[in-house]
């Protein structure tokens, strides 16, 4: 049976030695090539193609990020990355995940990684429950963030009196009342409707409050 040919990449000599006697003891796996940093994991893997990278994430003294490398690794070659770390932020999940890796593996859950490179192999590798969590929560921070962007990037081009016309036609006033109301002229009020419309590049009041709204404004 062909062997699956294995790449570590990994800063900490120690572990990497251990880890690398650890797979060498089954049968179905041959480590190619070990890289301390991000050079050269770049060029060992161009050197001997293999089919699975066991990747770090902090490497100390590397221009690159485990990150960062997979994302040019998977550009360039037509391999797997399972990221394989310390770190179970979620924003380090989620990246991975986005720049290509197709597991993320936790060190001291080093018992799972000949599964996952199986897996890997056969194209089968499924996100564990933990991962997936942290996976939904980044997702929702970064949702809420680029909702918030979007509210205030809309905010700030609408003055408070265009965000208080807009607010009060959407509660069913007409411009004469909101004139009455805001003790402006409806000359006014037409005005500020005019420079709504074309701040957000609509063409109609009621079009304007459904982007409005759309967004979280009002």
């Amino acid at each position: 049976m062909e062997k699956i040919r294995i790449v570590i990449v990994e800063d900490d000599q120690e572990w990497l030695d251990g880890l690398t006697t650890y797979l060498e003891a089954f049968d179905e796996f041959e480590i190619v090539g070990q890289a301390l940093s991000s050079d050269e994991a770049i060029k060992i893997v161009c050197h001997t193609c293999p089919d699975i990278v066991l990747m770090d994430i902090i490497l100390e003294n590397s221009p690159l990020n485990g990150i960062q490398i997979t994302s040019k690794l998977i550009e360039e070659n037509e391999i797997k990355v399972i990221m394989l770390t310390s770190l179970e932020e979620s924003e380090c999940i989620y990246h991975s995940y986005g720049f290509g890796a197709v597991d993320y593996l936790i060190k001291s859950n080093f018992e799972e990684i000949p599964h996952a490179i199986r897996s890997a192999i056969n194209d089968q590798s499924s996100i564990r429950p933990k991962i997936a969590e942290k996976i939904r929560k980044e997702l929702k921070r970064l949702l809420t963030f680029e909702k918030k962007t979007e509210i205030e990037k809309i905010q700030s081009l609408l003055t408070p009196q265009e965000q208080n016309i807009i607010k009060l036609i959407d509660q069913g006033l007409t411009q004469s009342k909101i004139a009455r109301k805001l003790f402006i002229s409806e000359r006014t009020v037409k005005n500020h409707v005019g420079h709504i419309l074309r701040k957000l590049d609509v063409k109609s009041s009621r079009e304007a409050i459904r982007k409005l709204k759309g967004s979280g404004v009002i």
